[in-house]
């Protein structure tokens, strides 16, 4: 049962035209959560260039012409929705923008933990679908990487952003929650993960 939908799937998402169809989808739904991600919290006018900033990149996907055009659009569209996300984090959690691998501040670890429970729970809903995991259409599967998860989890990165935020804000969890390893950057203690999670 699951080789004619494999093969099924691999036949559409080789077509250029829907690839490029369903990336757009993808990141127009991902811009369009952190505009709204920022326009919830910062209602003023604080934040009122980036989010309309935000929004134009949202609009330009729909005539995006290459997968290419379209990571442009988003890495733009996330570099302005970061710096937006700095303003808002308090300045005891030291969120000087993305950084990972390891992650170097408590904000950063937050999202790193909360991406990475998405990334796992998307590619179970994956596989449960009889769909191919490494087969995507527009992140590029190496090596063991869900491909397919990486795509379908970018419209549902905001709820990771939200629950970051709403820890980080009201101070559920604090700066003296997290310890700065070398070798593994900034993580959570084991009773804030419990939190956390």
């Amino acid at each position: 049962e699951g080789c004619p939908l494999w093969m099924l799937q691999q036949q559409m998402f080789s077509d250029p035209d829907m690839a490029l169809s369903a990336a757009r989808s993808l990141v127009h739904a991902r811009l369009s959560h952190q505009r709204e991600v920022l326009r919830k919290r910062c209602p003023g006018p604080s934040h009122a260039a980036i989010i309309e900033q935000i929004k134009q990149l949202a609009d330009k996907t729909q005539n995006a012409d290459s997968l290419e055009r379209l990571n442009g659009l988003e890495g733009q569209g996330t570099k302005l929705y970061f710096s937006g996300l700095q303003k808002l984090v308090p300045d005891e959690y030291g969120f000087n923008g993305r950084n990972r691998r390891p992650p170097k501040d408590p904000f950063n670890s937050l999202l790193s933990l909360g991406y990475s429970i998405l990334y796992a729970h998307v590619d179970s809903f994956i596989q449960i679908s009889g769909l191919l995991p490494w087969q995507g259409v527009y992140h590029q599967g190496l090596g063991t990487h869900a491909a397919l998860a990486s795509d379908l989890m970018e419209p549902f990165r905001h709820l990771v952003e939200r629950v970051a935020l709403n820890m980080v804000c009201h101070y559920k969890l604090k700066p003296e929650d997290f310890t700065l390893d070398d070798a593994y950057g900034c993580r959570l203690s084991r009773s804030a993960r419990k939190t956390y999670l």
